[in-house]
C-alpha cells in the first residue's frame, strides 16, 4: 500500500486459517498480507461467528492507532512498541457493550501484555497502570508512554513483565472481570492493587489475583479475593 493515513482489514466474514493476527510496524499478516508504511491508524475487524482460540499480537515496532473489533484475545509486546502505537480493543462483535456490564460474548477475552521475562534487564524497566478500561504502559528508560484501551469483554489480564526493575499498580477493575495474573521477572518489582483512598476489594472485581516469580531473585505468592490478601515480597494493597 505505501504511504497511507488509514485502512481496514475486514475478516468479518473470513476464517483466518493460522488462528492468529500479526501486527507490526509496516506489515499486518492475516488472511493475507498487508504492507504499509507511514500508518496513522488501522482497525481490524475480526471474523464473524466468533472465531474460537483466535489471537492478535501486537508488536515489533507498531507506530499506529489500531482498533481491534470483534472477538480476539491480544497479546501486546510491550517492549517492542513504537512511540505512536497505541490499541483499542472492542472485544464485543457488536459494538453494542455498555462498558460496564459485561460483553454478550459468550466466552470473555484475555489480553496478555507481555515484556519478555526471559530477556536480560537493559534499561530501568516499565511502570504499568491500570484503571478500569485504560491501560498505561511507561518505558522507565525511554520515558515513553503507550495506551491500551479495552471494553469489558476482557475479563482477564495477564501480564508477563521483564527481568529489570517493573511496577504493576492496579487500581480498578470491571466488575466482571474474572483473572488478573502477574508473573514477574528477575527484578526487585513492585506490585500495587487498589488506591490509598478505597480497599482493593471494593475496585477490584476479579475472584483471584495472582503473582507467582520462578527462579528469581524474590519469589513471591499473591493470591485476592473479595475477603482476603495474602503477600510475601515487594507487593502493596489498599
Amino acid at each position: 500500500m505505501g504511504d497511507i493515513e488509514s485502512f481496514i482489514l475486514n475478516y468479518n466474514q473470513c476464517k483466518i486459517d493460522t488462528g492468529e493476527i500479526n501486527i507490526r510496524g509496516d506489515i499486518a499478516v492475516g488472511r493475507g498480507v498487508t504492507l504499509f508504511s507511514n500508518l496513522q491508524s488501522g482497525r481490524v475487524i475480526m471474523p464473524s461467528p466468533v472465531q474460537p482460540l483466535l489471537r492478535t499480537t501486537v508488536g515489533s515496532n507498531c507506530n499506529a492507532e489500531w482498533t481491534l473489533t470483534g472477538s480476539s484475545d491480544i497479546t501486546i509486546m510491550g517492549s517492542q512498541l513504537g512511540p505512536q502505537c497505541k490499541i483499542i480493543a472492542d472485544g464485543d462483535s457488536d459494538g453494542d457493550s455498555d462498558g460496564d456490564e459485561g460483553s454478550h460474548l459468550e466466552e470473555l477475552l484475555t489480553i496478555t501484555l507481555d515484556f519478555g521475562i526471559d530477556n536480560n534487564c537493559t534499561g530501568n524497566g516499565y511502570d504499568v497502570l491500570v484503571s478500569s478500561g485504560i491501560m498505561t504502559i511507561k518505558n522507565k528508560t525511554t520515558m515513553q508512554q503507550n495506551l491500551v484501551e479495552f471494553d469489558s469483554s476482557f475479563a482477564n489480564l495477564v501480564f508477563i513483565m521483564s527481568s529489570c526493575n517493573d511496577t504493576v499498580s492496579i487500581l480498578n477493575s470491571y466488575n466482571n472481570a474474572q483473572s488478573i495474573e502477574i508473573l514477574t521477572g528477575r527484578g526487585d518489582d513492585l506490585i500495587k492493587i487498589g488506591t490509598d483512598e478505597t480497599a482493593f476489594d471494593e475496585t477490584i472485581f476479579a475472584p483471584i489475583v495472582s503473582t507467582v516469580c520462578a527462579d528469581c531473585k524474590n519469589p513471591y505468592h499473591l493470591s485476592a479475593d473479595m475477603n482476603s490478601l495474602f503477600s510475601y515480597g515487594n507487593i502493596t494493597g489498599h
